[in-house]
């Protein structure tokens, strides 16, 4: 991931006027949308998934995606990389959150350890 003075040179390097504050409240603003969306996101998969949910690392064009894998033979993810994977199967949660799927899938949010996380990301694209 790019670090912020990467990201400001490259993308406002044309313009002027405008004071590092302002630029840096609005690539704050812009980073916290997308963080929220993708969240939003990915616990919808969870939500109507029967296996994993997965954030991937896909080396063909180099984005980050969220894939739902339904089945353990079928649909495999080519090309990708694992990020981060919240297993759905109903022996993951059945036994501590009966059919309450959501109350799950924010206690694994509230449990991740998000340096271990940017470390394996790290490996994955550095």
């Amino acid at each position: 991931m790019k670090k912020y003075e990467e990201v400001k040179k490259l993308s406002f390097q044309s313009l002027t006027g405008i004071s590092d504050k302002t630029i840096s409240i609005h690539h704050d603003k812009l980073y916290e949308g997308y963080v929220k969306k993708w969240l939003e996101d990915f616990k919808a998969l969870g939500l109507c998934s029967r296996g994993w949910t997965i954030l991937g690392h896909d080396f063909n064009d180099g984005k980050l995606r969220n894939f739902l894998l339904d089945a353990h033979n079928f649909y495999g993810i080519w090309g990708t990389a694992p990020i981060l994977v919240l297993d759905m199967y109903e022996h993951a949660y059945f036994i501590d959150f009966g059919a309450d799927k959501k109350s799950y899938i924010e206690t694994f949010f509230q449990n991740l350890n998000w340096q271990v996380i940017n470390k394996k990301f790290q490996k994955i694209v550095g």
